[in-house]
């Protein structure tokens, strides 16, 4: 459970809710099951908030995140706000996927992980992304839907250097099956191999 669509007024008060919740009955299993923590990421300083209470107060040792967060396009959102304009406001935004191009610097919340040993997860579909919006099938939205959105998270923490920034940070991308990670893997080596400044020397015709 997820508290993303709650007010912001409203949205880490549910989160802690469904925490606490969960801590609770299952604590009596805990020699032998432990719940995750649901982390709410519209902002660095919330999810720190919440890893925190949940790691030091209610003892959980592992916790899922979104892998973006859907955001208004702000110069379309300050022309056409969306309380005037909701269907404009509706379609004018763009994910979030905290590490490339983010909005806000997510760098304190990583720390935070590493410094507290928390593994992260993430469960995050791409259903609703351009391709997967058929209003006839289900399917044709679903099938890879969780790859897709893994792929996304995966790759803004690689080219925001989050990876490189953080190497001991601990991340698995759920329900997406292992194929995608192979498929991103290689193309950036190849990228790598191609267009890095040394293999762009091969297409250089004074070197010909």
């Amino acid at each position: 459970l997820a508290a993303a669509g709650a007010s912001k007024e409203n949205r880490q008060l549910l989160q802690r809710a469904i925490n606490h919740y969960h801590a609770d009955i299952y604590r009596k299993y805990s020699d032998r099951l432990t719940v995750v923590a649901g982390i709410p990421m519209t902002t660095p300083q919330e999810a720190i908030e919440e890893l925190e209470f949940a790691v030091k107060t209610l003892g959980l040792k592992v916790a899922n995140i979104p892998g973006g967060v859907r955001r208004p396009i702000k110069a379309i959102a300050d022309k056409y706000p969306a309380d005037q304009f909701p269907e404009i406001g509706k379609y004018a935004s763009y994910i979030d996927f905290f590490g490339l191009d983010s909005e806000y610097d997510y760098d304190p919340f990583w720390a935070k992980a590493v410094e507290l040993g928390v593994p992260l997860t993430t469960h995050y579909g791409s259903q609703g992304w351009t391709g997967r919006s058929s209003i006839s099938n289900y399917m044709n939205n679903h099938i890879g839907h969780f790859a897709d959105g893994s792929q996304a998270f995966a790759k803004a923490l690689f080219f925001g250097g989050v990876t490189k920034r953080f190497p001991q940070l601990r991340v698995g991308m759920l329900e997406g099956g292992a194929d995608w990670g192979a498929h991103v893997y290689i193309h950036l080596v190849d990228r790598f191999s191609k267009r890095s400044l040394e293999g762009l020397q091969n297409y250089n015709p004074d070197l010909a």
